[in-house]
Formats: structure tokens, C-alpha cells, sequence
């Protein structure tokens, strides 16, 4: 729902927060009222809701009190409880509701934490999600004001959604290895591939291993089309063999013979 530009996103991102915690409230609610139920009836005046007078009315035998007001009981004791407001007409009796009214303050600070911090990130208007949903916007309003057509705005569409969900790559998690592990990865994930296409069949190894330390992996979102009309920076190998990865292979001086050349495999399809 967060990436649907259909609905306005300050409202489905408070609606998931009211959710957390309204969960979050409510488990702590039923586990307040059973362990109230773990003791006998001769002892209910020993637990949290047994001993609880509100005003003139008195939660002693309170397994006999209405489902719905003992549940809106506990909902209390909990929402007040994770606020730290203490009232002080309701609190924990016996050394287990203590223990566990400890354990629910600590968690209680860091789910406050959590939404304080979310809450800070709508007012700035600072996350990746919302970014890419004001550009998706824009983009839409652009489309639609040049009425470009279906076909081209789903392309467009579909390459900017791409550009979403693949911005952390494979290339930001190893580029602080250095480059001799790098080129060990490459050369397990990608020789195999590399070795089929027929440009470099009877290359020596280490031609291969050369090439394999420059590679990365590179998601596109676009139609092949082979054109040998003028000079290129890219050559496109298409291979099969590829799992529907396009793979960036750059040469720089590793491939002497083909300067300043990049080669790029793709596999056939790219529905992505």
C-alpha cells in the first residue's frame, strides 16, 4: 500500500503505526488478564484486576463481570501502563504481574522509539518511499498532461519502479572488500555465464579471471534492439543461460584488443 501512489501516504503510514500499536496493546491486555486467571478464585484479590475498585464498584470475583468490560479493563491497565502515565488506581499485585509489567516498560520504550522516529520521518518528508512516490507522482502528471499512452507510461513506470527496488545492489554490499575478494565472487557467480558466450570462446583463464574482476550486475528495464550503424560504448551478448540477471561486465584494460568497450549479457527476455 506504501508504494501506491492512489493513496495518499501520510494516512497509510499512520494507520500502519495505530496498528502496531494497538497490537502491541492488545497481546498485553490478554496476557494481564491471564495471568490474573492463573490464580484460584480464593485468591483474586491477590491480582491486578481482583483488588481494583473504580469509584464505588469493586472487579472482586470478576470472572463474573461482562466479556466485554473485563477486556476494556486490561486494554486500560496496558494503554496506560505503555503511556507511564500511573494513574496509580490500577497496577500490578503479585510478583509475576511485576515481572511482567517490567519486561512491557522496556519493550514499551523501544516500540516508542520506533514510532517517534516514523512519526519524525513523515514530518520530514525524508524516507526512500516517499521519494520514489513524489517522483512516480510527477512522472504521472507529466505523462498524462503529454498523453503519451498506456504502453510507454507502463515502460516508464515499470523502469522507475526497477530503479526502486534494486537501488541497494550487489555492488554496494562488496565494495568495501578488497578487490582480490571481489574478483573471487565474481569469477564463482558469474564464469560460468561468461565462458558461454562466443566472443570469448578459447580465451585463456586469465583473460577470463581479468574480466571477471570488473564485473557487477546491472537491472534494466528496456527492449534489445542490435544496431551496428555507428560506434558504441556497450555491446550486448545475448545469452540464455542468464536467471533473468542482465550482468555488466566492464573490460577496461583487461580487454586490450576491444578498448574502451564495455560488454553487457543479457538474456533474451527481460520481464522483469
Amino acid at each position: 500500500m506504501e508504494k501506491d501512489i492512489r493513496i495518499n501516504y501520510l494516512f497509510t503510514r499512520i494507520v500502519k503505526l495505530l496498528v502496531v500499536e494497538l497490537y502491541c496493546t492488545h497481546t498485553a491486555a490478554c496476557i494481564f488478564y491471564y495471568l490474573a486467571t492463573t490464580l484460584p478464585a480464593s485468591r483474586e484479590g491477590y491480582t491486578w484486576i481482583g483488588s481494583l475498585k473504580m469509584g464505588d464498584y469493586s472487579y472482586s470475583q470478576f470472572r463474573d463481570i461482562d466479556l466485554w468490560k473485563r477486556y476494556t479493563t486490561s486494554l486500560y491497565f496496558a494503554i496506560v501502563t505503555m503511556a507511564t502515565v500511573g494513574y496509580g488506581e490500577i497496577h500490578a499485585v503479585n510478583i509475576r504481574e511485576m515481572i511482567f509489567v517490567m519486561i512491557y516498560v522496556s519493550f514499551d520504550m523501544i516500540l516508542g522509539a520506533y514510532l517517534l522516529g516514523n512519526m519524525t520521518a513523515l514530518i520530514v518528508k525524508g524516507s526512500k518511499t516517499e521519494r520514489f512516490r513524489d517522483k512516480m507522482a510527477d512522472l504521472t502528471k507529466y505523462m498524462n498532461r503529454k498523453k503519451l499512452g498506456k504502453q510507454i507510461s507502463n515502460e516508464i513506470k515499470g523502469h522507475v519502479r526497477l530503479q526502486y527496488e534494486t537501488s541497494y545492489t550487489e555492488a554496494d554490499i562488496l565494495q568495501d572488500l578488497p578487490i582480490s575478494i571481489r574478483a573471487k565472487v565474481s569469477q564463482k557467480l558469474y564464469e560460468p555465464f561468461v565462458r558461454e558466450v562466443p566472443l570469448f570462446k578459447g580465451c585463456s583463464l586469465g583473460f577470463i579471471k581479468k574480466i571477471l574482476e570488473y564485473t557487477s550486475i546491472a537491472y534494466l528495464f528496456l527492449d534489445i534492439k542490435s544496431s551496428c550503424s555507428h560506434r558504441t560504448e556497450f555491446i550486448n551478448l545475448l545469452t540464455p543461460d542468464l536467471a533473468h540477471i542482465p550482468y555488466n561486465i566492464k573490460l577496461f584494460e583487461a580487454a586490450k584488443a576491444i578498448k574502451g568497450v564495455s560488454i553487457k549479457l543479457l538474456q533474451h527476455s527481460l520481464a522483469l
